[in-house]
């Protein structure tokens, strides 16, 4: 739940920059309210507390105890000594790795590899594709500041909808099902002609929309494919061929001299690869969360799933290993078994 509504406030922020931007037409102000705006996150640095399951995995079991007894006040209820005894017991007798990791780990191995590159090129298909439609949208018939507003509040309701189904039928059918319906999109806009500007403005809305719930929903995915020993460094990497994404998608559109169709056409193009990318990857829903590069790498063999169904949830088994106990970053896992379920 905490992944879902972390993801869905981009498309709500969105919408609350097409009315500033309304209001505020010089972009100067614009760009200094937004800086204002920003510039009590950096608070955060000491109110967000660390995770429990990262720390544990880094066996840094005091601190985690610490962690998971201020969720526990928070939720009004009393964690058991002995369970905090288990988890430090659970944790010494597991073979110990090593307390530093770079950027190497993410391709220490093959499966590991294969994840942190893939994703890194569905981050940067989806990013282009993303700001591309989103910047356009100020380019079709009709108010370029209600287009905007438009296409972002159409996106909070798919997005709804895609949060909804990732917990009914997995990650990769939504993340890449949407990423197919965006390419889809764009190449009809590069099958349409230029005289027909009402259907492309709607059919443009429709790819905007789909990129922008593709977008929403891999936001959850990508931390649930990434080890929690170098989850920071994996989704930072995959963030940062976004941004790469993002800076050359308005070059791309300079095509359009070349052939008016063939920007769009090359979106088409890098959704449906982005598409087939996410079904090369493992599905995590009602998976633990990987934490060593040993889990990373059999990640998608064959795992039995134990969690997901609603009556695990609800009706955790108490006897459980508790050697994962810790927050997870997204939804569909047991955050700390049956003792904190909404902390965090």
């Amino acid at each position: 739940m905490v992944g879902m509504t972390i993801s869905l406030s981009w498309a709500v922020g969105t919408v609350f920059l097409g009315g500033l931007a309304y209001f505020l037409r010089d972009w100067w102000s614009l760009q200094l309210a937004l800086a204002v705006m920003s510039a009590p996150l950096l608070s955060y640095w000491w109110l967000l507390p660390e995770s429990p399951r990262w720390l544990l995995s880094n066996n840094r079991t005091k601190q985690a105890k610490i962690s998971i007894q201020k969720a526990a006040k928070i939720n009004r209820v009393t964690i058991p000594d002995e369970v905090y005894e288990k988890v430090t017991k659970l944790k010494d007798k597991e073979p110990r790795e090593k307390s530093k990791y770079n950027l190497v780990d993410l391709f220490r191995g093959p499966g590991l590899r294969m994840i942190t590159v893939t994703m890194s090129s569905v981050w940067f298909a989806t990013v282009a594709v993303y700001y591309t439609l989103i910047i356009g949208s100020a380019d079709l018939a009709g108010d370029p500041y209600l287009n905007f507003v438009l296409g972002a509040l159409l996106e909070i309701g798919l997005s709804l909808v895609g949060l909804v189904a990732m917990e009914k039928w997995g990650r990769r059918p939504v993340v890449g099902g949407f990423l197919f319906l965006s390419g889809a999109a764009c190449l009809a806009v590069a099958a349409t002609p230029t005289e027909r500007q009402d259907v492309i403005r709607y059919i443009s809305l429709l790819g905007r929309c789909a990129i922008g719930v593709a977008f929403t929903t891999l936001t959850v995915y990508s931390p649930e494919v990434v080890t929690t020993v170098v989850r920071t460094m994996g989704v930072g990497v995959a963030n940062m061929s976004s941004r790469a994404g993002g800076i050359l998608s308005p070059f791309v559109s300079l095509l359009a001299d070349v052939w008016p169709p063939l920007p769009m056409l090359t979106f088409g193009i890098l959704c449906t690869l982005g598409g087939a990318g996410v079904f090369s990857l493992p599905e995590t829903f009602g998976i633990p969360l990987p934490d060593t590069l040993e889990d990373g790498e059999k990640l998608g063999r064959k795992q039995q799933r134990k969690i997901g169904t609603t009556e695990n949830r609800t009706k955790p088994n108490s006897n459980r290993d508790l050697g994962y106990i810790g927050p997870v970053v997204v939804s569909g896992h047991v955050i700390c078994d049956n003792f904190c379920h909404d902390e965090f």
